[in-house]
């Protein structure tokens, strides 16, 4: 690793050691970055420009560097499983991504590739899907997707038009967080329990907290 960082700065006089390491911190605390928002763009084009080194940077730390320019994400998911996640907040995943598949294959895709769907027709869907009521306070609920937000896998947003209407934004990033593997993995684990699990889709393919500070660990599903 030392070496390829030499290696870079010393073929870029601009590229500045520091700007490589937030980034590399960036990647680990947020897991998701995305060319859309702002604050996160500089990042995402650093990764992209110097994916050979960010590349084999996150393969020492046993993650997986994924790039998607076409849709406008880079990330690291894990390559061990480890399930660490509450059953409520797993499920809730399952159900985000279960969407998320249905509208793909439907071709209800928004321009950047992500998914928009009420929060009262997330709940009903979800009823549907579990088996199971929503989280029992609608505080807990928000903290969830708060924390999903936090990790580039979606985000809250009010109706232009009413403000009472909230509609979540689901990132195709949640593709790569949940992909078909993962997703026999988590639902084995929740079989195990005898707690009702969402089916598999057959495509295998699955409000941004602007602090640069984020949560340190990485989502294992």
């Amino acid at each position: 690793m030392i070496k390829d960082l030499k290696t870079l700065l010393s073929a870029d006089e601009e590229l500045e050691e520091a700007d490589l390491k937030l980034t590399a911190q960036m990647l680990l605390a947020k897991q998701f970055l995305l060319r859309a928002k702002p604050r996160q763009r500089r990042h995402f084009d650093r990764v992209v420009r110097y994916q050979k080194y960010y590349r084999n940077l996150m393969d020492a730390l046993n993650h997986q560097l994924v790039i998607n320019e076409n849709h406008g994400y880079v990330g690291i998911t894990p390559e061990d499983f480890v399930y660490r996640m509450k059953l409520e907040e797993t499920l809730i995943l399952l159900a985000l991504r279960y969407i998320y598949d249905e509208e793909l294959n439907a071709f209800n895709l928004e321009e950047d590739g992500s998914v928009l769907v009420s929060v009262e027709d997330f709940e009903d869907r979800y009823l549907q899907l579990t088996q199971r009521d929503m989280p029992k306070t609608s505080t807990v609920f928000r903290e969830y997707l708060r924390d999903f937000a936090n990790h580039g896998i979606l985000d809250t947003e009010q109706d232009e038009f009413d403000p009472r209407i909230v509609r979540i934004r689901i990132y195709p990033t949640i593709s790569e967080l949940l992909s078909g593997n993962m997703i026999e993995k988590v639902a084995g684990y929740l079989m195990a329990e005898d707690v009702p699990v969402v089916e598999k889709s057959e495509e295998d393919e699955i409000e941004e907290n602007d602090s640069e500070q984020g949560s340190e660990q990485s989502w294992n599903h």
